[in-house]
């Protein structure tokens, strides 16, 4: 367990670099890709789906860009659901800058043989926002990954509940 703790820390620690300025910077292409099949043949991660494309599928889709962080995102919730059985990571470390707020929350649930939603089933994995999808790198992280958010059947249910107390109060306010 340590070796892959220590691989994936470092995985996650050479993608980025700080400025003087104290912002993260993502270093070059080639010395993060060089360092990803590194990283990529030492932990010989695989992960498939129903249809075999899997997520190296979904990941070799992508533009080259993306291609390098989704690669880092790969092995960081693919060792953080190893070493925590099988649940998806709250956050995915090092994705903070790139990412929009609250979608990197349970990513990787989209590959259900990798990792499953914390708190399920009050989430549920979407590949999708609920009104708009996201742009730029997020849309594309959530497009490969999925990401976990509350259950539109909680919201349903809880619409449900406060209709029918509003309704008991009315029949019994009628009633007498």
């Amino acid at each position: 367990m340590a070796p892959l703790a220590l691989v994936l820390f470092a995985s996650l620690s050479s993608a980025f670099a700080f400025r003087s300025d104290g912002k993260e910077e993502v270093k070059s292409i080639h010395q993060h890709a060089e360092h990803t099949a590194a990283v990529e043949a030492s932990i010989q991660l695989h992960t498939s789906n129903a249809t075999g494309d899997g997520m190296d599928g979904a990941i070799a889709q992508a533009s080259m860009v993306h291609r390098s962080m989704l690669n880092v995102a790969k092995t960081a919730i693919t060792g953080y659901s190893t070493l925590n059985g099988g649940r998806c990571p709250e956050k995915v470390p090092g994705m903070e800058m790139a990412m929009e707020e609250g979608f990197d929350y349970g990513a990787g649930c989209r590959w259900q043989d990798t990792c499953t939603c914390p708190y399920s089933p009050f989430y549920t994995c979407a590949t999708t926002g609920r009104i708009s999808n996201p742009s730029g790198f997020t849309g594309v992280f959530v497009s490969t990954f999925g990401y976990c958010r509350v259950g539109a059947w909680v919201f349903l249910s809880s619409g449900a509940v406060v209709v029918m107390l509003v309704g008991g109060v009315v029949y019994l306010a009628t009633k007498s």
